[in-house]
């Protein structure tokens, strides 16, 4: 096995780091709003893990991603709970 198949045997499994895993936790949606660019912040890191092979990076993303969407969703869901009980 080449030095070149070793690595592309690693890249598929190579897993997020915790910062790559929480910027798409914090940033799930592809949106452009309040100056924040993380639409394409998102599909840049989707082209590298397509072009460069990070398959379990791909998959990680899009479940952090989901994640994400649950979060923010889970505090709308508080916050207007806790708005109501108040009011």
């Amino acid at each position: 096995m080449t030095e070149a198949e070793k690595n592309a045997k690693k890249r598929k499994t190579m897993p997020l780091t915790n910062a790559e895993f929480f910027t798409f936790f914090f940033f799930p949606v592809f949106r452009k709003d309040f100056g924040i660019d993380n639409h394409q912040l998102n599909k840049d890191e989707n082209n590298r893990f397509i072009k460069y092979g990070f398959d379990k990076k791909l998959k990680e993303a899009q479940s952090a991603r989901l994640y994400g969407k649950i979060f923010y969703f889970g505090i709308i869901i508080l916050i207007a709970v806790i708005i109501k009980n108040y009011y």
